[in-house]
């Protein structure tokens, strides 16, 4: 497969993800599992497998007694040095079961949840969901800010607004704050396209 039919294959995905109000919403919880991929290959997963749970290399199955079975097609994700395609698989396509493997690969972004850990046991002696709720949401919403002025491109509010809520409802659906995490407007990726959010 060529990289700049793979790249343009996640921006249309994108576009139509983000183009239905429930499929967005499906996208999120489905993507709060897959915090260390980029964007672009959470959506080129979910086209390929939306019920993935866990994805990895052959060689990373192999380092935790794990096989992709026979016959089994890889999903293409874009490796981060863009010049290069990698191919991954779900855990549904290997065998023997290893319950490890799939906690180590579920694991989100250091950064962000060292700042939800520091603002969490700053809140936690006398907080309920919705304080917690608030605080993920704080923490998103300053993040978004932060990679919107490090991106070097400029970016509008709407799209640092969608960015926010995208982050904070994939992390309150990780966590189990379902209900909170319902309460979060996702209306403002609709009228974004796929470019913007990349």
């Amino acid at each position: 497969m060529d990289i700049k039919k793979l790249q343009q294959t996640a921006i249309t995905e994108i576009e139509s993800i983000h183009s239905d109000p429930g499929l967005y919403k499906k996208f999120l919880q489905f993507s709060s599992r897959f915090t260390h991929y980029s964007f672009e290959n959470q959506a080129l997963i979910f086209k390929v497998n939306p019920e993935a749970t866990a994805c990895g290399k052959y060689d990373d199955w192999k380092k935790v007694k794990r096989y992709v079975r026979l016959g089994q097609k890889g999903i293409a994700v874009l490796r981060k040095n863009p010049d290069r395609i990698d191919y991954v698989y779900d855990l549904s396509q290997t065998g023997p079961e290893n319950e490890e493997f799939h906690h180590r690969f579920v694991v989100p972004s250091q950064d962000v949840m060292r700042l939800v850990s520091i603002r969490l046991n700053e809140k936690l002696d006398n907080s309920g969901p919705e304080d917690i709720a608030g605080t993920i949401q704080e923490i998103c919403r300053a993040r978004a800010r932060e990679q919107c002025r490090a991106s070097g491109e400029p970016r509008s509010a709407e799209v640092e607004q969608a960015m926010a809520a995208a982050a904070a409802y994939k992390l309150l659906i990780k966590y189990g704050i379902d209900l909170e995490a319902e309460q979060i407007d996702l209306s403002g990726a609709q009228n974004l396209t796929g470019q913007e959010f990349l």
